[in-house]
């Protein structure tokens, strides 16, 4: 039997970006979903969140201030265990993972291109929570 745990005790998002906007759009979705977002924009600021251990979804622009989303996914391991990190990345330029960019493509759960609609915010929360509560099929009315 699957346990079940409920959103508030796993209900820490974080969302790395200098782009104001994007966090903001990201932030207002993540709490409409009753969860915590909680919107920084360096790696630095990043590392203080990530070490409380309590996040368990990451938004991440793929180039930050003082660093990437390398070296996020290099820290990431701070957060609770399993912490999907979604990389967003400006329409019409591909994902920057640096050095060694396969081996941290496939430790990314998705890449969301910015701007983002509503719909693609929600549909990825929705998956992530049905994961996180052990639901692998959809609900049947």
């Amino acid at each position: 039997m699957a346990t079940f745990y409920s959103w508030r005790d796993r209900s820490r998002v974080l969302i790395v970006s200098s782009d104001g906007v994007l966090q903001h759009q990201i932030a207002s979705r993540v709490k409409e979903w009753y969860l915590d977002a909680t919107c920084c924009c360096t790696m630095d600021e990043a590392l203080h969140v990530l070490t409380r251990g309590d996040v368990f979804l990451i938004f991440c622009a793929d180039r930050l201030v003082d660093g990437d989303v390398g070296d996020l996914l290099g820290v990431a391991g701070l957060a609770r265990p399993g912490a999907r990190v979604v990389v967003t990345v400006p329409a019409g330029r591909e994902p920057d993972f640096g050095p060694h960019a396969r081996a941290k493509r496939s430790r990314v759960y998705h890449v969301l291109r910015a701007p983002c609609r509503v719909t693609e915010i929600d549909d990825l929360l929705v998956q992530v929570l049905r994961e996180e509560n052990g639901v692998t099929s959809p609900a049947t009315t």
